[in-house]
């Protein structure tokens, strides 16, 4: 059979053209393409075009969507006047975000009674909860959460911002229940209560040949403000606490919010051991981002012991907010694990 990989000439000439014989036989091709072969050829031509032409359609409405957004999509929650809607959030173009208005407490005066009284049971909340932590043990060594917890311990001077934050956050309780202020959300800055405060000041070198390694004197026009430890974060959005000052969020009849760890396995894919779009470096990224950079401090015991919460046999840490497993939980039926430890960060001083 004579094909496209068949050479022209094969040794001498051979006394027949059509014949392959000896070395130098010529094999004579076909000049023209039969009709069926131009039918493939076309029909192969039309297929790559609708191939082609699909893949710009793609590109074209993929890079529209993203341009323009999704114009259907209603609002991320209409009802709740202390969320913003996502795509304005991605739109804001300077940061940080203004200050939240200071509320006048809907007109209401406070005294200077009131005030000490609410700094002194501020004061009682933290020394009970200094005897409580004394009693409480640790989670056992060998555990994620004691490693967890040590691997970011507070320093003391984060502990002792957090027991001013702590008596603040009590404080604010106890005059929000005095002069009956009910308000979800948040209750923003009260009036002006004289706390001693951290005085945390530099001598700022703007020559200095490095920046500083805790901030300070880093952002020239506001070098004791700006990313600087021991400075309460900024937030990009309002808080949402039930009680408008620390309590956890709630659902809008004021009923408890599903576990997060229930909404997590049952909204978000599941964990493959090959993941196309996903490798580990997204989690360490995500690390490097929360720990790294912003190093959020969270609540810990009596020097800086980690904080057990889902020991049912001892009470119950009032910084803790464990996530409860259940039964439709792969670690539930694994490991036997009912409760997931979870200590809230420390209330900044403010």
């Amino acid at each position: 059979m004579i094909d496209e990989r068949t050479p022209l000439t094969t040794g001498p000439p051979s006394p027949s053209p059509f014949v392959s014989g000896p070395s130098g036989t010529v094999h004579h091709l076909k000049a023209h393409e039969t009709l069926r072969e131009r039918q493939v050829r076309t029909f192969q031509c039309w297929i790559c075009s609708a191939i082609l032409g699909a893949f710009v359609l793609a590109v074209v409405i993929s890079i529209s969507y993203i341009i323009f957004g999704d114009a259907t999509k209603p609002p991320f929650d209409e009802g709740n006047t202390t969320a913003a809607e996502f795509p304005e959030l991605l739109n804001l173009i300077s940061f940080p975000l203004a200050d939240e208005p200071i509320p006048d407490w809907n007109g209401m005066e406070v005294s200077e009674d009131d005030k000490m009284a609410a700094i002194a049971e501020g004061e009682k909340a933290l020394g009970d909860k200094e005897l409580l932590e004394e009693t409480l043990s640790s989670p056992p060594v060998k555990s994620p959460s004691f490693r967890h917890q040590k691997s970011i311990g507070a320093t003391v001077a984060a502990r002792m911002a957090a027991k001013l934050g702590f008596v603040e956050d009590r404080a604010t309780k106890a005059l929000v229940k005095r002069i009956d202020l009910r308000r979800r959300g948040c209750v923003g800055r009260g009036p002006e209560i004289n706390v001693p405060r951290m005085q945390y000041k530099a001598q700022c070198d703007f020559n200095s040949r490095y920046r500083s390694a805790n901030g300070t004197c880093n952002n020239k026009e506001h070098p004791y403000e700006y990313g600087i430890a021991m400075i309460p974060f900024r937030r990009q959005l309002n808080p949402d606490y039930a009680d408008g000052i620390s309590a956890p969020r709630v659902a809008r009849d004021g009923a408890e919010l599903p576990s997060a760890r229930h909404v997590s396995l049952d909204i978000h894919r599941p964990s493959y051991h090959n993941d196309p779009s996903f490798s580990v470096m997204l989690a360490v990224w995500g690390q490097f981002l929360d720990h790294d950079i912003t190093s959020t401090a969270l609540n810990q015991g009596v020097n800086g012991k980690p904080i057990e919460c889902c020991d049912p046999g001892q009470p119950q840490h009032p910084e803790c907010f464990p996530v409860p497993i259940g039964p439709g939980d792969p670690y539930f039926h694994q490991y036997n694990v009912t409760c997931m430890n979870f200590v809230r960060s420390v209330p900044a001083p403010t």
